[in-house]
């Protein structure tokens, strides 16, 4: 979606034989490659409940059962988070390393992301009550996130998250999980696509 393939295999295939080629760049959250988003908090718990369920298929309707699971349950915790060497204390309820502007379905968790300026999108949304998240999903899918209260975005060559214990994070819907410190950087132009 984010370089402007046809969503049918054949007719990407198709575009990508006839496509320039172009470099853009990659994430890199806990020594983990990402394109698109990667990510702590709710999102992380989202991804090691569709892992654990053994769904192969993901699709709208199985995110959003697994996201309404993830909302029931998810206890945000204290984090530490340095964004280009300024540190400040979070309870999030996500933050995302975003290289890309979505993270599927058209919800738009850093509109002003692009994948080939060397940098990625930091965007922290504090931690808040299931009607206050349910009430803001508009604003998500009309790339208005950074206009409700307690929301953050910024732009950054490096980042990192600490926290006490296991830090469960995702890399482009992948789970994954570390100790301590958790750093994130771009890499810029390390892909090269026909698009």
């Amino acid at each position: 979606r984010e370089l402007g393939l046809p969503l049918e295999p054949r007719a990407a295939f198709e575009r990508a034989l006839v496509a320039r080629r172009r470099r853009i760049d990659a994430g890199e959250l806990g020594g983990h490659l990402f394109f698109n988003i990667a990510g702590v908090g709710l999102a992380a718990d989202v991804a090691h409940r569709f892992a654990a369920s053994g769904h192969a298929r993901r699709g709208m309707s199985m995110y959003v059962v697994q996201s309404l699971a993830a909302l029931l349950s998810y206890r945000a915790t204290p984090m530490t988070l340095t964004v280009d060497g300024a540190t400040r204390d979070v309870r999030p309820l996500l933050i995302a390393f975003a290289n890309a502007r979505q993270y599927g379905n058209g919800a738009l968790i850093a509109p002003q992301a692009r994948v080939d300026d060397g940098r990625l999108d930091v965007v922290v949304v504090d931690d808040r009550w299931l009607p206050g998240i349910i009430r803001r999903v508009p604003a998500l899918f009309r790339g208005e996130l950074a206009t409700v209260p307690g929301v953050s975005m910024e732009k950054a060559a490096g980042a990192q998250v600490s926290a006490p214990g296991t830090i469960r994070y995702h890399v482009d819907g992948q789970p994954c999980e570390a100790t301590g410190t958790l750093p994130a950087n771009a890499r810029a132009g390390a892909l090269l696509v026909c698009a």
